[in-house]
């Protein structure tokens, strides 16, 4: 048990201190029976975060236009010593800040006001004002790197 308990507390000593958490703009599940959306743009781009916003920059351009990424239902966001990292939980695509990222998905514009009100009803969690400031692109479930 004391073995056990000193790898645990090694372990826990691995875990880089805790960055802030970034804000993780999620759409909701579809319902039993309903098809998910898929939209048709493509994206090929890198994994970026602006302050507490996770996004895309274009892949040969880190400091090109950031546009925020509205993740799908199987995607997840966890933290390890490495830091912050979305995984999606179907096909086991793990990324990181500088990651490539394809997939398909929408883009939509800034969001403000009563549009972005709207917008977050169909979300399990929030884009914040300022997140949606840079626009939103939304991501199909089928992402990977």
């Amino acid at each position: 048990m004391a073995m056990a308990l000193g790898l645990m507390v090694s372990a826990c000593e691995t875990v880089a201190p805790d960055e802030q958490r970034p804000q993780f703009a999620q759409r909701a599940a579809p319902r039993a029976g309903q098809a998910e959306i898929e939209l048709l743009a493509g994206l090929d781009a890198r994994l970026a975060r602006r302050g507490p916003c996770l996004g895309i920059v274009p892949r040969g351009d880190p400091d090109g236009e950031f546009t925020t990424i509205v993740w799908p239902a199987n995607a997840r966001l966890d933290q390890d010593e490495q830091g912050w990292f979305v995984r999606n939980a179907a096909n086991g695509t793990v990324l990181r800040i500088g990651s490539r990222i394809r997939g398909g998905g929408g883009h939509i514009g800034e969001l403000s006001g009563e549009a972005l009100r709207r917008f977050n009803h169909y979300l399990t969690r929030d884009l914040s004002a300022q997140c949606a400031a840079y626009g939103a692109f939304t991501l199909n479930a089928d992402f990977g790197g």
